[in-house]
């Protein structure tokens, strides 16, 4: 059984992330994060090692 961990995003977190001037994360563990960007819209990414190298891939795009 997987164990729980108190930091991981939930849906109250998800959704009262405001924009800010800048693009901003909200890391989830094992690589995947929410990445909010300053116009409002919210993608999560997952970050991998494609041929020895950390390339993002993203992954859905929420709406509000």
């Amino acid at each position: 059984m997987a164990k729980l961990n108190a930091d991981l995003l939930d849906d109250f977190t998800i959704k009262a992330a405001q924009p800010k001037e800048k693009q901003y994360t909200l890391r989830d563990g094992n690589g995947l994060f929410l990445l909010i960007h300053p116009n409002g819209s919210k993608y999560f990414r997952l970050r991998v090692m494609l041929h020895g190298k950390q390339k993002p891939i993203q992954l859905t795009q929420l709406l509000a």
